[in-house]
């Protein structure tokens, strides 16, 4: 172990083929609601996780917390949607343009069209 900085929570080791490596400490709880409780924190480890990720590859936080959020959507897709549209996320939706444009190119005819919507 290279370092231990307690106020961010933040490990440093050198790993097998010498380069650094980072632990970030993990508070263990028994509930989901101990961990929400533990994310509405002004420090948290998901801020802990972000600033790291930027100082680490020289980037904004805010790029860091895309580049965390775009890996959640990748490996949880449907509670992540489901989370997002929860908390207010406009959901696309095509204008009237689009939607019969689509339809004439799928060759749906206007009396059909009317079923489906």
């Amino acid at each position: 172990m290279r370092s231990y900085n307690s106020m961010d929570q933040v490990a440093t080791y050198a790993k097998g083929n010498n380069t650094m490596g980072t632990l970030v400490e993990v508070p263990q709880f028994r509930s989901l609601k101990g961990y929400m409780k533990e994310f509405q924190k002004e420090e948290n480890i998901l801020v802990t996780l972000c600033n790291h990720v930027a100082k680490c590859s020289n980037c904004d936080p805010n790029e860091a917390g895309e580049t965390i959020l775009s890996a959640f959507f990748d490996n949880y897709q449907d509670s992540f949607l489901s989370v997002a549209a929860g908390k207010g996320a406009p959901q696309k939706t095509m204008d009237d343009v689009s939607v019969e444009s689509m339809l004439s190119e799928a060759g749906v005819n206007w009396k059909s069209a009317r079923i489906i919507f």
